[in-house]
């Protein structure tokens, strides 16, 4: 082949791709506005004002069946600044942590490009005819904003958003903002707000179901008296006279509280209750543990409904007085509900999604 001929395919070939990628960016990238002469500096634009105190009311929408059908998710902070609480349920734990953080996350909240004298015409454009998310919140100075999300910029990470009721200027904003609010209710629940005692504290287990009860109680081994004496498990069947248990069971005892956590929040809603298991047969573990109040040491109890178990035998649990659906972790409270002794492990059921 003539050696100018295929110079001048390579050149062509080169030109092709070249119009190639820039007619991909262009379907990538948001077309301009013909103001162009308004737009920003990148990185310079502040989206909100928020005050040091932080936020005292959150709003978002969240799609949780994922069929486009998003709902509100509403959070408001009490009076003395202390806790959140969830519209759906306030006897839901959240953690106040997360809700200062979205202060920051507001605050730090930057333009990296700005578009303006957007028409209503081409909000399509930008996928904010119909937005995928919808934020307001209140700061500590009584100051209400609001924000919309809309397409997604897969070419560099951003999303197109408006502000307040101001349709016609189009910011491109970080992906982080967006993730921020993409969360459901479940990730904001407080585990350390969660029922839970020390192990030393710890008086009696008690586990029923069905027809059986079976009570463990912490005391002193068989024929040991006196201040040294050694601390042993007893297990009393239906109200039996008490046994004292095997001594790897008694050692798995003194560990069982220290060893259970609560791995994740699957739900806040009672009505998912019969997903997990939790509707019926079902084992309701009582703790009996010993509380220093005003100097004083007072018997408290803490009840869990164990309903079914994931793939890993971990069991879905219920604390009482809440309409949480949480995972149950630890390998030695496992091994107390499958033991021969105690045998109230459901053994036939089915793995919950």
């Amino acid at each position: 082949m003539d050696k100018k001929i295929r110079n001048l395919l390579i050149l062509v070939g080169i030109l092709a791709v070249l119009c190639i990628g820039y007619a991909v960016t262009g379907i990538l990238t948001p077309e301009e506005p013909v103001d162009t002469e308004a737009e920003t500096e990148e990185a310079t634009t502040a989206l909100f004002r928020v005050t040091e105190d932080g936020l005292t009311a959150l709003s978002f929408t969240y799609d949780r069946d994922g069929d486009g059908t998003a709902e509100f998710w509403d959070f408001v902070r009490s009076e003395d600044g202390k806790i959140w609480k969830w519209a759906g349920a306030a006897d839901v734990p959240l953690g106040s942590s997360t809700f200062y953080a979205y202060s920051a996350t507001l605050a730090s909240a930057t333009a990296v490009k700005v578009f303006r004298g957007v028409t209503a015409e081409r909000l399509e454009e930008f996928g904010l005819d119909a937005p995928r998310k919808t934020v307001y919140f209140t700061d500590a100075a009584g100051g209400k904003q609001s924000f919309c999300i809309g397409a997604y910029n897969a070419y560099n990470g951003t999303y197109c958003v408006y502000v307040g009721e101001d349709k016609t200027t189009v910011y491109l904003v970080s992906g982080d903002l967006y993730e921020a609010f993409e969360k459901p209710v479940e990730a904001f629940v407080s585990h350390d707000d969660l029922p839970a005692c020390k192990p030393e504290a710890v008086v009696s287990l008690t586990l029923a179901r069905g027809e059986r009860t079976v009570t463990l109680t912490r005391g002193t081994a068989e024929g040991e008296t006196g201040i040294d004496a050694k601390i042993s498990w007893w297990r009393s069947v239906n109200g039996e006279a008490p046994v004292q248990v095997a001594e790897d069971l008694g050692a798995s005892l003194d560990l069982l509280v220290g060893d259970m956590d609560y791995l994740t929040c699957y739900s806040v809603f009672k009505s998912d209750f019969p997903t997990y298991g939790m509707d019926k047969d079902t084992t309701r573990m009582t703790l009996t543990y010993v509380k220093t109040v005003g100097g004083v040491e007072v018997e408290n109890t803490f009840v869990l409904t164990l309903g079914g178990t994931d793939q890993y035998g971990y069991y879905y649990a219920n604390p009482e007085g809440t309409p949480l659906t949480m995972l149950l972790g630890g390998s030695v409270f496992h091994k107390v509900m499958t033991y021969d002794d105690v045998h109230l492990s459901r053994g036939d059921e089915t793995a919950a999604p």
